[in-house]
């Protein structure tokens, strides 16, 4: 198999006559993932994930001052909507390369809150 770079300058693999499929993207996975994302992140770390996520929260405002913040790989906007809620937190921005997360993340979204974004982004394409 051959390497060659692709449209975005990231390798890309030439197929061959002996390469399966083309696995789905990660993209494409979390798509059809979206609707039940949470439940299973909840699930598959038996409920650490809300741990995890409370203390990257503190971690990010334990330094006193007002911040902004940018969550890339935001998904349904739970760690986004965490820092949104602190009050030295200014603005939240969360970028998901999946539609159906983003739309996800914004169904989440607080009516009435300020300083929080979320967007269809790619950390590589920001």
């Amino acid at each position: 198999m051959s390497q060659e770079y692709g449209r975005n300058n990231h390798m890309a693999q030439s197929p061959s006559p002996h390469t399966p499929a083309r696995p789905r993207s990660v993209g494409e996975m979390f798509s059809d993932i979206a609707g039940r994302y949470d439940l299973m992140n909840r699930v598959m770390t038996c409920g650490m994930d809300r741990r995890w996520r409370r203390l990257a929260v503190q971690a990010a405002v334990a330094g006193g001052s007002r911040i902004r913040a940018l969550d890339i790989g935001t998904g349904t906007g739970d760690l986004a909507l965490a820092l949104a809620a602190r009050p030295s937190v200014e603005q939240v921005l969360g970028f998901d390369l999946s539609l159906p997360m983003v739309a996800h993340a914004l169904r989440k979204r607080p009516h009435g809150v300020n300083g929080l974004a979320f967007g269809l982004a790619t950390a590589t394409r920001l």
